[in-house]
């Protein structure tokens, strides 16, 4: 776990992310999998819980400039653990979703295939009337 280059940054807007760091290219580090990391004040106690940074997207690597960055460290074990399998969870939901879109759009394909071959059916059937019913040899 320690090998893991996982990392709490804080961008400039105020929010915080947690993410793999696969890598750095100029001025961009290539975060994988980043997760927002959100908290609730409530009775005197911190909560914190992670969402989908960038969630209208299905990238799992995205570029991030370090111009956005103020702050940076690591995170402690525990962190890298909750972080794992709160992506991983994300991870699954994401290929469950993509799952589902692909046996829509087969099914869909499956349809339009099958009323296909119909039209063709009842084209070759109507070609089949028109013909005379008288062999020539």
């Amino acid at each position: 776990m320690k090998d893991l280059n996982i990392k709490h940054l804080k961008l400039i807007n105020g929010e915080e992310i947690i993410s793999l760091v696969n890598q750095s290219i100029g001025d961009d580090l290539i975060l994988e999998f980043p997760l927002l990391l959100n908290s609730i004040y409530d009775n005197n106690t911190n909560t914190y819980y992670f969402t989908k940074y960038m969630n209208l997207t299905n990238d799992n690597l995205i570029h991030m400039n370090v111009r956005n960055i103020i702050a940076y460290s690591s995170v402690t074990d525990d962190i890298k653990r909750k972080y794992i399998v709160s992506s991983l969870s994300y991870k699954e939901d994401q290929l469950l979703e993509e799952r589902r879109v692909n046996k829509e759009i087969d099914e869909k394909v499956r349809r339009n295939i099958d009323d296909i071959i119909n039209e063709d059916n009842d084209y070759a059937e109507e070609y089949d009337d028109e013909l005379s019913p008288h062999t020539l040899h």
